[in-house]
């Protein structure tokens, strides 16, 4: 699915690093070498920084050298945060490495599910709160200056998955959610694990963002979420 695009609440899935840009605002001041004719500096002004956010469902990262694989990926596309799906890691942690942050929630057996945020360093500051929900999700609040944005990271059971897995899964995701201040902007991205079809009641969620002829049962679960 094509990327979804706002400066408010969505959300976005994919198999493959795409960007959703969003905006947050910084201050910014000129340095002392742009000082005005009569050599007062000139004020300070507020700029919008647009800020790139990717998904990625990776399969595994278990093996060998497969972060710093995914991290050269990822630094092409000059992705600020990267939210990753089915890293396969137990527990959770925050790791700080020389050129982005890791935020990641597993279980507490290695090799099934697990999520993780790949975060610039020059986010670092601006990373107000990590909560690892679960294998499943997670979510990291980012402070701006006229709002502060939430990126929930996800990854849905799959077709073949019971009623109950899924049932927890969304009810978890209504609860996580739930707990954002309201004046957050909302971003949730990841692999939902669904297809949303070209089905006329669809156009209101997928409009032709969408490369399904028809909607899975996932799908369906899925949309009076959206």
């Amino acid at each position: 699915m094509t990327p979804w695009s706002s400066g408010a609440r969505g959300w976005a899935c994919g198999w493959r690093p795409h960007t959703v840009k969003i905006y947050i605002a910084e201050k910014a001041q000129e340095d002392n070498s742009s000082r005005c004719k009569k050599g007062r500096p000139k004020r300070e002004k507020d700029y919008d920084m647009r800020m790139k956010v990717g998904s990625w469902n990776v399969r595994t990262m278990l093996q060998a050298g497969k972060m710093a694989e995914i991290a050269d990926e990822l630094l092409k596309y000059d992705l600020d945060i990267t939210a990753l799906q089915e890293i396969r890691w137990k527990g959770y942690r925050r790791i700080k490495e020389p050129r982005y942050t890791l935020l990641y929630s597993g279980t507490e057996k290695q090799g099934e599910q697990g999520v993780r945020f790949i975060m610039k360093r020059s986010l670092e500051n601006s990373i107000i709160d990590f909560e690892p929900v679960n294998s499943r999700m997670c979510k990291v609040r980012i402070k701006g200056k006229f709002y502060n944005t939430t990126v929930v990271n996800i990854y849905a059971p799959t077709e073949s998955a019971n009623e109950e897995q899924k049932e927890q899964f969304y009810e978890d995701l209504n609860r996580c959610c739930d707990q954002i201040p309201k004046h957050d902007a909302l971003l949730i991205v990841g692999d939902f694990n669904a297809k949303i079809g070209k089905e006329p009641a669809n156009q209101s969620v997928a409009g032709q963002h969408t490369i399904h002829d028809e909607t899975s049962e996932n799908g369906l679960i899925l949309m009076p979420v959206c």
